[in-house]
């Protein structure tokens, strides 16, 4: 195998351990959201009322949500 080879071989090896960081990152994230908002519910089901979705948090979600599918359409069509 040439050495050219070998390093583009390393290249993407680095390339997708980037990209795993990445989404291990921000599952941890949204983990550490759901734990916060799992409290916010059950004390407001213990005060008899509820705990809606701020619309800066759901807008927030929402265009993380779109984000990732446009860097993965533009990830996609670049290695095409």
């Amino acid at each position: 195998m040439d050495a050219s080879r070998r390093t583009r071989l390393a290249n993407e090896r680095a390339y997708l351990a980037w990209w795993r960081g990445g989404l291990t990152s921000l599952a941890i994230a949204f983990i550490s959201f759901g734990v916060v908002r799992r409290r916010q519910v059950d004390q407001a089901i213990a005060r008899g009322g509820c705990a809606p979705l701020g619309n800066r948090v759901a807008l927030g979600f929402g265009l993380v949500g779109v984000g990732l599918a446009v860097l993965v359409i533009v990830v996609v069509a670049v290695e095409a």
